[in-house]
């Protein structure tokens, strides 16, 4: 189950793109059996791409190979992607636009902290800040101080 794909594969939705215009998202996740999984997005051009290595799993099954991808597809779900971070983040641009001044200010840098913390990836940071970020947006909606 190994494809290979070229920069041709791009075809001409990304030759019309000024360079430098479009970004391509990479996501490897390799697995201890020896197959690598390679997910390539080009979302502004619309190309979606997966390319799966398992010359180094020569003992593993095509049934035992997706098992493991199936097992390994949580992990690649970005942080901000999660149903209870999305929730959070959306309650937060709520709040954004709701206030003026300071508090605007304020939800937008809240934001932003929560944010370096998604693309840190690190699971452990993430609930903290998930947390903390949940209670400081509840003090404001209430209209504490903060």
């Amino acid at each position: 189950m190994c494809q290979e794909y070229s920069a041709g594969d791009a075809g001409d939705r990304s030759a019309r793109a000024a360079q430098g215009e479009i970004s391509a998202d990479i996501r490897y996740t390799y697995d201890i059996n020896g197959i690598l999984e390679v997910d390539v997005d080009v979302e502004k051009a619309g190309i979606r791409k997966n390319l799966v290595i398992n010359k180094l799993a020569s003992n593993v099954s095509e049934q035992e190979i997706e098992a493991r991808r199936k097992l390994l597809a949580a992990l690649k779900v970005h942080p901000r992607e999660q149903e209870e971070n999305r929730y959070l983040l959306e309650r937060g641009e709520r709040l954004y636009e709701q206030f003026l001044g300071d508090q605007r200010v304020q939800v937008g840098q809240l934001m932003a902290q929560f944010l370096a913390v998604l693309e840190k990836q690190d699971p452990h940071a993430i609930s903290r800040a998930r947390e903390a970020f949940n209670r400081a947006l509840g003090s404001i909606e209430r209209g504490e101080v903060w």
